[in-house]
């Protein structure tokens, strides 16, 4: 009886261990990005960020600022929530194609697609094909590597990375765009 309950307890301990497991590699890269010329988290998921994804409205960002990340390739945009009634849209996704911001984990534009996979693991996909969408009668082929929340765009040979998107960007979610993955990790 002793040794049947010993059995039991071990294997309930490596159950919990197992789900804690599954829960933690499935669940999506929460990121912010980072201003090197001043160390500052501009925006993204961190709770210091001073622009937060699904939490600041467009009116909450000066137009001056707004357009001054604009010149220096640093990207805010802004989604509607249908539920919210205001019609005030919150920052959605971040994006950046200068040397200027890293992610908080220190990936920036130049970087190799290896080193942002070290520090992040295997993505989830390495290209999204909208070639067969006859929906909008338009072809094209996104390289990178896609994680749920962040994507690393590069160039076609997977050598440097051109673009990072810190967010929710259905258009780059492997999750959202299950039919156009062409090239699935997982």
């Amino acid at each position: 009886m002793v040794f049947q309950n010993k059995q039991l307890s071990l294997l309930k301990s490596l159950l919990v261990f197992f789900l804690i497991f599954i829960f933690f590699s499935c669940s999506s890269t929460k990121e912010s990005v980072i201003d090197l010329r001043n160390s500052q988290i501009i925006a993204g998921f961190h709770k210091d960020a001073k622009y937060r994804i699904g939490i600041t409205r467009k009116v909450d960002v000066p137009v001056d600022e707004f357009n001054l990340f604009k010149e220096d390739s640093l990207g805010l945009s802004f989604e509607d929530d249908s539920t919210d009634i205001s019609h005030n849209p919150r920052l959605a996704f971040v994006s950046f194609s200068s040397s200027n911001y890293s992610t908080t984990k220190g990936i920036t534009k130049g970087d190799s697609p290896q080193k942002a996979e070290r520090i992040y693991g295997k993505p989830l996909a390495t290209e999204i094909n909208y070639w067969e969408d006859h929906q909008h009668n338009i072809g094209y082929v996104y390289y990178g590597l896609f994680y749920k929340n962040m994507t690393f765009i590069t160039d076609r040979d997977h050598k440097k990375i051109k673009i990072i998107v810190v967010g929710n960007y259905k258009e780059f979610d492997p999750v959202f765009n299950k039919k156009y993955i062409k090239k699935q990790i997982r």
